[in-house]
């Protein structure tokens, strides 16, 4: 159970999620009948409409449940949803045949109208239109066949006739208006995504910018103390890029820089960063010494081998530093960027084009090279 009642609640994240946007909707509606419900039931045992009360009571209970089963429980949705529509087609349905109270003469039906719009509300457009009908067609077996004859009210002709039809025009107009909020959140999804992407993508080179390492380092520092995490950082450091700018200008230079990019896309698409400048990262986690020594000599040698066919004698190197460490509650992922940092500037230090590896232990709080 946990707290998976914080989901629907009516907060901006839980609104603007699929799962937790219908979850929430399916508590609210069923509340709001629940206690609509327990009015109408206190009504009808007032006015000894007993056979009604008794309908309105059980509808009440199972409208009840459902919001709380909704609430606690992440996982059930569907049943969840069925067990409120088939209660409300049965309350409907009791409505119908009963007419209502015995001086509403049928008044009772027009509570039907409401379902193509709680309907498709609750389960969307699919769902929705399954359920409302399927009231429709009830409705139609109930008035338009020879069952009609076992209604305990007698609905005139003109019910008969034109009641069905008003429920068809509640349903084209739910369908209609949940069709374009669907279109509208499909719309405002993909603007959501790639107003994001855009947000955490370098504009030069493709790759993700400080602002996902910053997403990133948060949620892998949410999970700190509950599970072990082995986090690592590498920083590529262009060796001597200012002068690629400075000799031949900032377009040659911007080219240096793709190439580069083009080299960390080939070995790590997924996790590459610009992290400012000359300056590229990598992050990731669950990955030991020997493959990172690996993956990084890999960089640094394709980035020795790169020519430009416009500057054929300009060549470049990279300084690499890496930092790994097994996390633990005391450790923040931050300071990872900054022994990864120095183990650039320690590369830079030794000659430039080479790779440098520190462990830090958190244990005792020793670094291991």
């Amino acid at each position: 159970m946990n707290q998976n009642w914080r989901d629907v609640l009516p907060k901006k994240e839980n609104l603007i999620d699929k799962d937790k946007k219908q979850r929430f909707q399916l508590v609210l509606v069923s509340f709001i009948f629940f206690i609509v419900g327990l009015v109408f039931t206190v009504l009808n045992f007032t006015q000894d409409e007993m056979t009604l009360g008794y309908f309105t009571l059980s509808f009440s209970a199972v409208s009840l449940i459902t919001s709380a089963l909704t609430i606690f429980f992440k996982k059930g949705l569907f049943h969840y949803q069925c067990l409120f529509v088939v209660a409300v087609l049965t309350l409907f349905t009791s409505f119908i045949v009963t007419g209502g109270t015995k001086n509403d003469e049928g008044f009772s039906t027009y509570w039907l109208l409401i379902l193509p719009f709680t309907a498709m509300l609750v389960l969307g457009i699919v769902k929705g239109s399954v359920a409302t009908g399927t009231m429709f067609i009830i409705c139609i077996v109930c008035l338009w066949t020879p069952i009609s004859g076992n209604l305990l009210w007698n609905p005139s002709d003109t019910f008969r006739l034109r009641f069905p039809f008003i429920y068809l025009a509640a349903f084209a107009v739910s369908f209609l208006f949940e069709l374009s909020r669907h279109f509208t959140s499909i719309a405002y999804e993909e603007a959501r995504i790639r107003l994001k992407n855009a947000s955490e993508t370098d504009y030069l080179t493709g790759l993700h910018n400080r602002l996902w390492l910053a997403n990133y380092l948060d949620s892998k520092q949410s999970v700190i103390g509950k599970t072990t995490v082995n986090v690592y950082c590498c920083i590529i450091d262009i060796d001597n890029f200012k002068s690629a700018n400075d000799k031949y200008g900032h377009v040659f230079g911007d080219q240096v820089l793709l190439s580069i990019t083009d080299i960390l896309k080939k070995y790590q698409p997924e996790s590459s960063i610009r992290f400012g400048g000359d300056e590229f990262m990598i992050v990731g986690e669950n990955t030991g010494e020997p493959v990172l020594r690996e993956l990084c000599e890999n960089i640094r040698k394709d980035a020795e081998a790169v020519r430009f066919e416009n500057h054929p004698d300009y060549t470049y190197t990279v300084s690499i530093g890496i930092a790994i460490t097994n996390v633990d509650t005391d450790f923040r992922l931050t300071n990872l960027i900054e022994l990864a940092d120095a183990q650039s500037a320690r590369a830079k230090t030794h000659g430039k084009n080479c790779v440098y590896l520190v462990n830090y232990v958190p244990e005792n709080r020793t670094f291991k090279d």
